[in-house]
This record gives structure tokens, sequence and C-alpha cells, in this order.
């Protein structure tokens, strides 16, 4: 049995969706209301799902919520400061854990049980964010420069707004200060011109180490005025009030998604020596929302750690070692989601689809 805290929430219920198409084992969803397990099953005509109540920061009640399962996926959240008390208590059962985020002492729990059981910050951004990278270097006989774009017009829920701006504050994202004018690009995955918002993480900092390019950027690529007012001035609000800035997101974003279709997506480049010559390459990656993307590669993750009975080979999503396997189970899962690599830049990209129009 597979159990998934917080399977009927935004990001949680793609997971289950996903899980419940391509394993036969019963799947356990967990949560404070039974009516939203209820509404979500009848959404999605889930199937061999089961409902069972639990507090993902109450370590007996995960405990209680674990019996039976060999692995847990985490889709509640908040997760930044929160999940080490879920980790704790599914891993003490000896179970595999699986986070769509990250508690900043997840690290301890690794050492302390000293297993590849858990692998945390597996959704979008992180995870896919880091892991995309290396997929795409893997495809050059050297890597020289590369950058990474996430693209998205979505809604930030109150749970994903927090995480986010945690992450920024807490985690060394870097982004445009108060009176400074973020830069605008025309990205191939938009509608229209993006606000980018350039950050560098522990995530980042990983793969920057492990591919070894001459440069190495990352950015948050961004649709909507009401959003980029917030951004602009993000660092003062998140300062003076959390619980401001958070609702402060979660009120942009919607506004700007208002009458609007969302989606996101990554746009990777990578420029450096295919065979005996210099080139670029690029990975273009396409979803319908920011949660279908997000609870997908959840579900990938399960899958793959399930496969290797947790040894994955590392603690986050960015680090595992077989990237090729995980992208194969996302492409069978993800049926909204579109992935390719062309050869080129992201501006040759951009020049191919106008050229179609």
């Amino acid at each position: 049995m597979i159990g998934i805290i917080g399977g009927y929430g935004s990001v949680g219920q793609w997971a289950v969706k996903s899980l419940t198409e391509h394993m036969e084992d019963m799947i356990r969803v967990g949560g404070r209301s039974k009516a939203g397990y209820e509404m979500c099953a009848e959404r999605h005509q889930l199937k061999h799902t089961e409902f069972a109540r639990v507090d993902f920061t109450d370590f007996d009640s995960v405990r209680q919520f674990v019996k039976g399962c060999r692995l847990i996926l985490n889709c509640a959240g908040p997760t930044f400061g929160r999940s080490l008390k879920a980790a704790d208590a599914v891993l003490s059962m000896g179970s595999c854990y699986v986070d769509v985020g990250f508690d900043n002492h997840m690290d301890e729990l690794f050492k302390q049980y000293n297993n590849r059981n858990l692998l945390c910050k597996a959704g979008a951004i992180p995870g896919l964010s880091g892991l995309l990278p290396r997929y795409l270097a893997k495809t050059l006989r050297q890597a020289d420069k590369v950058e990474v774009y996430y693209s998205a017009l979505g809604k930030f829920s109150k749970t994903a707004s927090e995480d986010y701006l945690n992450g920024i504050f807490r985690n060394g994202r870097a982004i445009p200060g108060r009176k400074r004018e973020a830069e605008r690009k025309f990205l191939p995955l938009s509608h229209q011109e993006s606000y980018l918002y350039p950050y560098y993480d522990s995530e980042c900092d990983y793969v920057s180490r492990s591919l070894q390019p001459a440069g190495c950027k990352w950015f948050m690529a961004l649709e909507g005025e009401s959003t980029n007012m917030f951004m602009s001035n993000a660092g003062e609000i998140y300062g003076k009030n959390q619980e401001s800035a958070i609702e402060s997101l979660c009120d942009a974003s919607y506004a700007d998604t208002l009458g609007r279709n969302e989606y996101a997506g990554f746009l990777v480049q990578a420029a450096g020596i295919g065979g005996d010559m210099e080139m670029s390459r690029t990975l273009y990656l396409k979803a319908p929302s920011p949660e279908y993307l997000t609870g997908t590669a959840a579900a990938a993750a399960v899958l793959l750690t399930d496969q290797y009975r947790g040894s994955t080979g590392g603690s986050e999503l960015s680090m595992i070692q077989d990237v090729d396997g995980y992208l194969d189970i996302l492409k069978e899962i993800g049926t909204a989601i579109e992935i390719r690599i062309e050869t080129g830049t992201i501006a040759d990209l951009l020049t191919q689809e106008e050229g179609e129009i």
C-alpha cells in the first residue's frame, strides 16, 4: 500500500490520480477532511483508494497513518520547517518517505537513519529545476553554459506561497530589490513578456558543482502585473509581516490568472561541445498548470523510489542517479506534459514558433 498525505489538495490530487492509473496498489489518502477526499475521488473517478485522517505535523498521527504502507508521499503543507515530524515518523516505521517540499533539518534525518529511504524536494521547483539541467547536459560531451527558466502563470495557494517565500528569504534565493526593475523577456512558453527573477539556492549550487559549467543561471519567469508589483516589494513586505506577504502573493497571482489559461514549465538551455563541434541544445517542458506539474513530478518520484526500494542515490530529486529512468516515468504518466529537446537556443526555438504562426 502507498500512502499520500494531503492527497486531495491542489497538488496531491494530481499525484493520487497518476498513481491510481499506473499502480495496482491500494492508495491511502490522508488528510483532515473526509468530505474533501470524497469530492476529489468523485472529480477524478479515483479507484482503489481509501481515506484516513492524519495530521502531518503530529508524530503519533503519522505513525498511525503509516501502518501497512511501504511508502509515504507528503503533499501537505506548508512543508518548510514543519515536515520533519512526518519524515521522522515514517522512517521510524521502516517505510520510504517522499516529500514535495523539504525541511531545513531533513539532512539530519538522512544521517540518523543511515539509509536511502528519504527523497525530498520532489516537485517542480525545487525538484525538476535541478534534475532537468543534469538531464540536458548528458546530451553534450561538455556543457559550458547553462540557463534554466521556470516559466509559469498560475495561482499560488497559501501553502505554495508560504513555502516559496520562505525558500527565497531563508535559503539564499535572490529577487530584485524594491526599486529595481525586473528584466522582461518573451519566452516560448509564455503568452506575453515575463518578468525574470534570478535565484540561487542549495539545489542550484549542487547542480553547478556537479556539472562544473563556466556559467550557470536560474530564473523565475512569471507573467502578470500584479505579481510583479508584489515581487518588487516582496522583501519589504515579508520583513514587516510574513503572513501579510503570503496573502498578498496569493491575491496577486489570483488577479493575474483571471480569464487566462494557466501553464507551467521549464526552458533549459545548454551550450557546449557536442561530438567535435560547439552547439546549443534546449529542453522544452510545458504542463497545463503548476499544480499538475508538481503533483505529477511527485508521482514519478514515488514510482522511481518504489522501484529502487528507496535507494535512488540521493536525498533530493535533483541528486538521484537514474535521471533517465525518472524522465522515462514522467513522460509515461504525465500525459498532459510536453517534453522535447531541440538543437539550438531558446531564441532559435522562439523564432521557429513565430515562423509557424
